[in-house]
């Protein structure tokens, strides 16, 4: 037969892992959504590399034929 108070402490001591058990879940959970994050950081940064080349393009080509234009060789 056990006593009231090891019984309170093998609860006390149950509901600590518990806790302890939920803790690590959710810093896992948020150590996941973190990395998902950043990789979807990257994958924008590298978008926005990729548009900001193309509106380099667009914006030489757009100069080329407005001086063409103004030339009048268009």
């Amino acid at each position: 037969m056990t006593s009231p108070s090891l019984e309170r402490l093998t609860a006390a001591v149950q509901r600590l892992e518990s806790a302890l058990e939920a803790r690590v879940k959710s810093e896992s959970a948020l150590r996941a959504r973190a990395e998902a994050a950043e990789a979807e950081l990257a994958k924008l940064k590298t978008d926005h590399e990729a548009l900001s080349a193309l509106a380099d393009q667009v914006e030489a080509r757009l100069d080329k034929a407005i001086e063409k234009l103004k030339a009048g060789t268009a």
